[in-house]
């Protein structure tokens, strides 16, 4: 497990030297401690891979993937749990899944079929330009602070617990079911928000409790 954990820190180095690299200006990065939910201008697009495609290059690229590239816990293969609304909340296996920049949907490859690409140090699989996809198919990604979050709902988890757990890697059992009950707190939570219409404010000055 050590060594697995060593390559997957080795991998997501190599990803993110990429990133800085080739990262549009106007790309959005997911700040510490928030969940990111999503939704698509058509909702049957979850189904399908959310990947990359920027200007210049011969190829479309999945930029972020499953940690474990195996699907485990309550998601599986997907990358998301169900909100109300149709909004979506990014599963935590998948970290800072999507890469905010040049977004475009495979629509004839649904997520059981994504592989990374293990003949490659970075994993990051591609396909060809050919493939059918549609750019743009994302309607909002926001990221919400989960302090924020425990304040709106006047929850009890422990915010700084959810981020350590979250920046670590097991594939123990107990670890997996930890992770998944934490997502369901907080698919209620945001669930709750979103059908009272306050989604867009729980990162609010006045849900800050460290304001």
């Amino acid at each position: 497990m050590k060594t697995r954990v060593f390559l997957y820190a080795v991998i997501l180095g190599i990803i993110s030297s990429f990133l800085s690299a080739c990262k549009p200006r106007n790309a959005i990065t997911r700040p510490p401690m928030s969940a990111t939910v999503m939704k698509f201008k058509n909702p049957e697009h979850k189904s399908y891979i959310l990947a990359n495609y920027f200007e210049g290059k011969d190829c479309i690229m999945g930029m972020r993937f499953n940690r474990y590239e195996q699907p485990v816990g309550e998601a599986g293969d997907q990358p998301y749990w169900e909100l109300s609304d149709n909004w979506l909340l990014v599963d935590w296996k998948w970290g800072t899944f999507p890469y905010n920049a040049g977004l475009v949907i495979l629509t004839e490859l649904t997520w059981d079929q994504f592989r990374v690409d293990s003949t490659i140090i970075s994993h990051i699989p591609s396909w060809p330009l050919s493939e059918p996809h549609v750019e743009q198919p994302v309607e909002k990604i926001w990221y919400i602070n989960l302090s924020n979050l425990k304040e709106y709902s006047n929850a009890s988890y422990d915010v700084q617990l959810i981020d350590y757990l979250w920046s670590n890697i097991s594939l123990e059992d107990n670890y997996i079911d930890t992770m998944d009950s934490i997502w369901t707190v907080l698919q209620r939570d945001l669930s709750a928000a979103i059908e009272n219409g306050d989604l867009e404010h729980i990162n609010d000055d006045k849900y800050n409790p460290y304001k």
